[in-house]
């Protein structure tokens, strides 16, 4: 197993995080976020954590060299998902 998706390892050791806000309310299993960057991607949610975002929350992504999404975290409800898998 790779360091990278060592899941001993937090997000933070094998990532970067960026800042994005909900942009689209979830649908079909994606919530649509602004990075800081202000580029725009959908982001895989599962049905029973939709409740959590609502347009205007808060995201911390986690993404690895290539970009990317190894999991993602909402500071102000502190709820998150590891996606590394493992």
């Amino acid at each position: 197993m790779s360091e990278r998706t060592n899941p001993e390892r937090s997000l933070s050791e094998d990532a970067r995080s960026v800042e994005a806000v909900v942009v689209r309310g979830w649908d079909e299993g994606n919530v649509g976020l602004r990075l800081e960057s202000g580029d725009e991607r959908s982001m895989p949610v599962p049905e029973a954590l939709r409740e959590h975002f609502d347009v205007g929350s808060r995201v911390v992504l986690y993404l690895d060299a290539e970009e990317e999404l190894l999991g993602w975290y909402l500071p102000e409800q502190h709820v998150g998902l590891d996606l590394r898998g493992g």
